[in-house]
This record gives C-alpha cells, sequence and structure tokens, in this order.
C-alpha cells in the first residue's frame, strides 16, 4: 500500500508491528466504544407505538336507532354512516393539531413565530395514522376460514368497518392521553354536529311545510273569493228575478200549473228550461236569496258552471288537510327524544382508550444495527491504524 502524495511505502509489516504496538490502547478504548454503542441499541429509550381500534357499535346499541328507519330520507343513522363519520372528524387536521397543543406535546414558547408553531404541530401530526379499514381486512382473510365464522358472521365482517388509530411517542402517558382524548373528542363533536344537524333539519321541514300551507291558503282564498264573486252575481240574478215575479204577481211557482196544461208530449224538464226564472215565484226565489245570504256555502249551479275551479278547489282543500295533519315532524321529536343523540351517553363507535396496544418501535432491526457497528469500528481501526503509521512514518523522513 502506498500514499502517492506523500511518498511514504506503507507495507504489511508496518500494519502488524503497530498492531502489536497500539494493542493494549484498542483492546482498552474499542470495548468502551461497543459498550456505549450497544447501551445505545439495547437499552436507550425507544418509541412506542400505541394503537387504538374502534368498531362500529354493536346491535344491541344500534337497535336504540331503530325508529329512525322511517325517516332515513330525512334523519338517516346507522353504525356504518356513524363509524364513517366518526373517521371524518377524526381525520380532521384541525382536531389533530388541538389535541397536540392541548398536550402541550408541542409548547408555543419554543418557538418564535405562529408560523413556526402551526408547522411544528403539522409535522408532529405526522405521528398519527389513521385508518377506516374493512374488519376483513382488519383481521385478516386467512382467519375466514375458521370453521366457527358462520355465513352470517363473514357477510357482517364483510359490510362492517372498523377505525384504527396509530400513535408514536416514547411516552406511554403521552399515547394513552392522546388515543384518549382525541377519540372522546371526535365522538363529541361528532355528537354536537348530529344534534345540531338535527335542530336544522326541523327547522327547514317546518318552515317548508309552513310555506307550503301558505301558499295553498292563498290559492284556496282566491278560488274561494272567484266563487263568492260568483254568488253575488247570482243573487244579484235572484233578486232581479224576485222583482220581476213580484210585479207580475206570481207568488208561488207557476211551473207545476203549466205541467198540466201541456201535452203528454212534453215534459217537466223542458218546461222548467224554457220558461223564465221569475216562473218559481217571488216567495221562493226571495227564499232562495235568504238561504244563500246566510251561508257561505256555493250553490250547485255556480259548481256546475264552474265544474274545473271547483275540482281545483277541492283538490287544494285536500293538499292543505294532509299537510295540517302531517305529524312527521311531531313523531321526528319523539325519536329524537329517545335516543342516545339527546343524552351524554352517545357513541358514534365501540371502544375503549384503555384499552389500546403499545408496541415497541424499532426503526431498524437489531442485528442491523449491530452489523452497521462492527463495520463501523474495523473502518475507525484501520483509520486510526493508517494515521499512525503515517505519522510516524513521516517523522522518520523529517529527522532524516
Amino acid at each position: 500500500m502506498s500514499n502517492q502524495d506523500s511518498g511514504i511505502q506503507i507495507s504489511l509489516n508496518d500494519f502488524v508491528q503497530h498492531h502489536k504496538k497500539n494493542r493494549s490502547k484498542i483492546f482498552i478504548i474499542f470495548p468502551i466504544f461497543l459498550l456505549i454503542a450497544l447501551y445505545g441499541i439495547f437499552f436507550y429509550e425507544r418509541n412506542y407505538l400505541g394503537t387504538l381500534v374502534i368498531h362500529e357499535i354493536d346491535d344491541f346499541e344500534e337497535n336504540k336507532y331503530s325508529n329512525f328507519k322511517e325517516f332515513e330520507n330525512i334523519y338517516p343513522i346507522s353504525s356504518e354512516l356513524l363509524i364513517t363519520n366518526l373517521y371524518r372528524e377524526l381525520t380532521n387536521k384541525d382536531e389533530i393539531e388541538e389535541q397536540i397543543e392541548k398536550l402541550g406535546l408541542i409548547k408555543r414558547n419554543d418557538f418564535e413565530d405562529s408560523i413556526s408553531y402551526n408547522i411544528a404541530k403539522s409535522n408532529f401530526s405526522k405521528n398519527v395514522k389513521i385508518s377506516l379499514l374493512p374488519m376483513l381486512e382488519f383481521i385478516g382473510t386467512k382467519n375466514i376460514n375458521d370453521p366457527n365464522f358462520s355465513n352470517e358472521t363473514i357477510s357482517k365482517l364483510t359490510n362492517n368497518a372498523v377505525i384504527e388509530i396509530l400513535f408514536e411517542h416514547r411516552s406511554k402517558k403521552v399515547i394513552y392521553e392522546f388515543l384518549k382524548s382525541i377519540s372522546n373528542n371526535s365522538n363529541q363533536s361528532l355528537h354536537r354536529k348530529m344534534q345540531k344537524k338535527f335542530d336544522k333539519i326541523i327547522e327547514n321541514k317546518s318552515f317548508t311545510i309552513n310555506n307550503q300551507i301558505s301558499d295553498l291558503k292563498t290559492k284556496r282564498d282566491i278560488l274561494k273569493e272567484h266563487f263568492q264573486e260568483e254568488k253575488r252575481i247570482y243573487i244579484n240574478f235572484l233578486v232581479g228575478q224576485a222583482g220581476i215575479a213580484r210585479s207580475l204577481g206570481i207568488d208561488n211557482s207557476q211551473l207545476m200549473l203549466l205541467s198540466h196544461e201541456i201535452n203528454n208530449t212534453s215534459s217537466i224538464t223542458s218546461i222548467e228550461k224554457d220558461q223564465p226564472y221569475y216562473f218559481r215565484g217571488f216567495l221562493s226565489i226571495e227564499k232562495d236569496i235568504e238561504n244563500l245570504k246566510s251561508t257561505n256555502t256555493i250553490p250547485k249551479i255556480i259548481k256546475e258552471l264552474n265544474s274545473n275551479i271547483y275540482e281545483k278547489l277541492i283538490n287544494i282543500e285536500m293538499e292543505l288537510q294532509v299537510l295540517l295533519e302531517d305529524k312527521t315532524i311531531s313523531r321526528l321529536k319523539e325519536t329524537y327524544d329517545s335516543s342516545p343523540i339527546n343524552t351524554v351517553y352517545f357513541k358514534s363507535g365501540h371502544y375503549s382508550p384503555d384499552n389500546f396496544t403499545l408496541t415497541k418501535v424499532e426503526p431498524l432491526g437489531k442485528m442491523v444495527l449491530i452489523i452497521l457497528l462492527v463495520l463501523f469500528l474495523i473502518f475507525l481501526y484501520f483509520s486510526l491504524l493508517i494515521t499512525s503509521i503515517l505519522i510516524e512514518k513521516s517523522k522518520y523522513t523529517s529527522s532524516s
């Protein structure tokens, strides 16, 4: 081996001689380095990975929402929907960073400005991994071959989902507090949102129904006014006919008298149709006028003359009655009031922060670290040996 820059020749004998000369130092220094490195590998405090699994609520809890099936187009609730919405709450960036700040994992006083602080919180939040997984994927498809799994169980596992929260930190206590805080706070946040959503639905539904009722009443009143005007016109007509009958001295109906004087080839209907109305007599006509003025009913003749409009009025009255008797809002309120959403015991998923699991995090395998350490020590040893030889030969050359 040679060093061309200095012109100094290094032989194998030089390595052997220097090794014998410095081996006492090597045997003292290298074990110390090795012990320190091994201590770092095996005994230095490692991060822990905390895992919290949140399952869908069980059948017993889901049955508490069974009455909502009647209103699934208005306010849908199911175990699948609850856990999906909980996942959205958990993965909300603001929610995660709020928990980081709340637990003091990143302190504002350690940063000069808010920008650096927010960046640090954002980077720290990367230690949190949250996944929504199908139950089948979570437990592993190989476990489905278990003979204890019925077809019903397999179907349920296929349809159900779980949330897996992973959080890495060196403190077990911090992991526990974080998993507990983020799961409980997300559940409470979803609870509040569902309550607000319900209130908004009731408000919108009531607003819509009231508007529909108001519109139908307006249409009904317009049509009723039309018939009242037709009625006034009809009454004026009768008043005129009664006046004619009185001036002619026709007090009682002359129609029946005329019917006895005509041939059998005619009929009373043709006589009524062809003869003037005042032939009914002013007593009869004035009685009709009195009856019409004393009631708000629509005379049959006006209904017949305005049959299309009257049909519209009947349909509007029916629609209005349906809306006025609609109990959807009251039934929905009763269902809501008796559900967990209206209590402090609301659960969007089945979990217990106390049942989280912990595993030690090894950035690299210990064997890999040991191999790298040995290679580094060998490299360090030869580097020191070569340096020692070069220094000694350089001194020898200078003295000669």
